[in-house]
């Protein structure tokens, strides 16, 4: 899936964002990972589990041992073309 952005400063929003990727990948976005406590992200999961269904998208991997869900704390309002995400194998090391 993707986010629709807008080259336009006065547009700003929000953004909230979850993702599903390979256990091994690093997850890297404008705002921190945020810690959940099971039940919040039993609940996360068990919503973007329906997005999955209406894309037809997402549910396999949730479910699997070899993906991770991450889900980030909301930005504040921004412009939307600001917001960063990388994900890939990378290792990361602690300044």
């Amino acid at each position: 899936m993707v986010m629709p952005v807008f080259d336009q400063p006065d547009l700003r929003a929000p953004l909230y964002l979850n993702t599903i990727t390979p256990k091994e990948w690093a997850v890297i976005t404008n705002e921190r990972d945020r810690v959940h406590t099971k039940q919040e992200n039993d609940d996360l999961t068990n919503s973007f589990l329906k997005i999955g269904q209406v894309f037809e998208t997402g549910v396999d991997a949730l479910k699997s041992d070899e993906y991770k869900t991450s889900f980030f704390t909301a930005t504040p309002a921004i412009s939307t073309y600001l917001y960063a995400i990388v994900t890939g194998p990378y290792s990361m090391r602690e300044f």
